[in-house]
């Protein structure tokens, strides 16, 4: 095996020296035939077609060299005077059992690239135009950040009023989704991404503008539209719908999850083989302006004993923000199309490794007191992040199937990664934005859980 990789490096370094000085008529082809290729992937050349030839007349070539050790005009004659072998210095050479081993090498080793290129993956798009409905609130700005970063041309498109001041370096078009359109009349984009709406009518609106002029619409939508939690489910569970005869005692939850169904059939209305839905659960990470998961960061930032509502075991799923937009960019550059959950793994993640985690990241010495939710919700308790009052009548929460996602090309970070740079964020906050405004606070937390305790030691 030595002798073979000596073999093959010295002929590699050799081949075309002696190629190159060839002076037969065949020689002079040879270059023709083997003129090196760029591969797009890797930058070698690709001399495949060389390759190819010798391992085809490899067996002939062998029958002349043991023809030719008895016979020598076969072996001097004109067609092995043009072998490499035979080019230096044009004088008339023997062909060795050796020698004709060290081409067959050379065209094995030269077989690599062919192979390589023949079992990679499909490579994704690049320098893709981009247009984004929005891109300035919490999941925008990390979808345009990871855009850039792959070296895509990206465009802004919302009403100049969420942070403006973010990407000066990027084409910014100023309109609204209800009526000031025309920034994008007549533009053409390669893929469309829609992060900024609800309300079907302004995705229908979007969608007939961009249509003629755009190849693939990518709208985020969420998990709210489905209609029944009574048990795991994926993609193809029965959603919400403006139109049902019961759609009037709608509350305010369905009737947002019957909005983002209706302009999920507005999208694939418009663009039925080149669109993707992605149904996003909960979102956390660093920049969450609505603080539900920081809600978690802070109380354990905080120390001393941390409310936890209902049963520890309860399942809870949500999704970084920096993974959701990677897998935004990655379904944009492949040409995803369908309709996705976007979310962690059903039934792998509970309400007390969530606070755990939390407990873990900011190391602060804390507690964890259980309080039922029968009992929270008799004290009128309404809203804490990620706790679900009526849990038994909705056993599905928490194990939405992801699984469609996943080998789409959804990649996750562990939770508690999520956990540590949630709370290194939370850190840079003013003192007194640390008091988000969201779930209870610590005096009513101290309260609820005097009261739980007194109720325990009663019974």
């Amino acid at each position: 095996a030595h002798r073979a990789t000596i073999a093959v490096r010295d002929c590699r370094a050799e081949l075309p020296r002696r190629i190159a000085a060839q002076d037969c008529r065949i020689g002079r082809a040879l270059p023709t035939i083997a003129r090196p290729v760029r591969a797009a992937s890797s930058g070698r050349a690709d001399c495949a077609p060389l390759c190819i030839l010798v391992i085809i007349c490899l067996p002939a070539m062998w029958q002349l060299v043991e023809f030719g050790v008895n016979q020598g005009p076969f072996v001097h004659g004109p067609l092995t005077n043009c072998l490499p072998w035979n080019a230096v210095k044009g004088c008339p050479m023997k062909l060795t059992r050796r020698q004709l081993a060290q081409l067959g090498l050379v065209g094995l080793a030269g077989m690599n690239p062919l192979l390589a290129s023949a079992t990679s993956p499909p490579k994704t798009a690049a320098g893709l135009k981009i247009l984004i409905l929005g891109g300035t609130g919490f999941l925008g700005p990390h979808i345009v950040n990871n855009a850039v970063a792959s070296g895509h041309t990206v465009t802004l498109f919302n009403r100049g009023k969420t942070d403006p001041h973010l990407f000066p370096e990027l084409e910014k078009l100023v309109g609204t989704r209800s009526g000031n359109l025309e920034p994008l009349q007549g533009r053409q984009w390669d893929v469309v991404l829609d992060t900024s709406t609800f309300m079907p009518n302004e995705v229908q609106k979007s969608c007939a503008l961009l249509k003629p002029n755009v190849g693939h619409y990518l709208y985020i939508s969420s998990t709210a539209v489905y209609k029944d939690w009574s048990g795991p489910m994926d993609e193809t569970a029965p959603v919400y719908n403006l139109k049902a005869p019961d759609s009037a005692n709608y509350n305010s939850f369905q009737k947002y999850g019957a909005a983002k169904a209706g302009c999920e059939r507005q999208v694939s209305k418009h663009f039925p083989q080149q669109h993707t839905v992605i149904r996003s659960d909960a979102i956390a990470g660093p920049g969450d302006k609505h603080h539900r998961y920081t809600y978690w960061i802070r109380k354990a930032a905080m120390g001393g004993e941390i409310l936890g509502p209902g049963r520890p075991s309860t399942f809870v799923q949500y999704i970084d923000v920096r993974d959701l937009a990677q897998w935004v960019v990655h379904c944009a550059e492949n040409s995803v199309n369908g309709t996705f959950n976007a979310s962690s793994k059903a039934s792998a993640y509970t309400m007390e490794t969530m606070i755990n985690d939390c407990r873990t990241a900011s190391d602060t010495a804390s507690s964890v007191v259980w309080v039922d939710s029968e009992f929270l919700v008799a004290q009128g308790v309404q809203d804490i992040p990620f706790w679900v009052p009526l849990q038994d009548a909705m056993p599905g929460m928490g194990q939405l199937s992801v699984e469609k996602a996943m080998q789409n090309g959804l990649q996750q970070r562990a939770k508690l990664d999520t956990a540590r740079d949630v709370f290194e964020w939370y850190q840079g906050f003013p003192a007194e934005d640390k008091v988000l405004g969201v779930g209870i606070s610590q005096e009513q937390q101290a309260q609820l859980i005097a009261a739980w305790n007194k109720l325990q030691e009663a019974a």
